[in-house]
């Protein structure tokens, strides 16, 4: 499966534990230390990508399914920061439980 850079972006800050520390935020230039650029936006879009991550587990837990359907209620509201928040925290609590290999 081929992910959209973005995603890969936001997958590979939270694989290093960078994401939503507000230094993490890039102009569409920028290059983090490891040459993996982030870039974050506060849109419906991204709200989108991080939803679409969430789904492609297998299995969510109750914790994550709830933070998924609070993210995407506050993002459809246009509350877009307040849904990123928790759609990040729902990656974040998934990467805990069940951390994949690193090549």
């Amino acid at each position: 499966m081929v992910l959209p850079t973005v995603l890969v972006a936001m997958l590979a800050s939270i694989l290093t534990g960078s994401a939503g520390r507000s230094e993490d935020r890039a102009a569409p230039d920028a290059e983090s230390g490891d040459g993996v650029m982030i870039v974050t936006t506060d849109t419906t879009a991204y709200c989108r990508t991080l939803s679409t991550a969430i789904a492609a587990y297998r299995t969510l837990p109750r914790e994550v399914i709830d933070l998924k359907a609070q993210g995407d209620g506050l993002c459809h509201k246009g509350q877009v920061q307040g849904g990123i928040a928790r759609l990040r925290r729902a990656l974040l609590v998934l990467e805990e439980k069940a951390p994949r290999a690193r090549p």
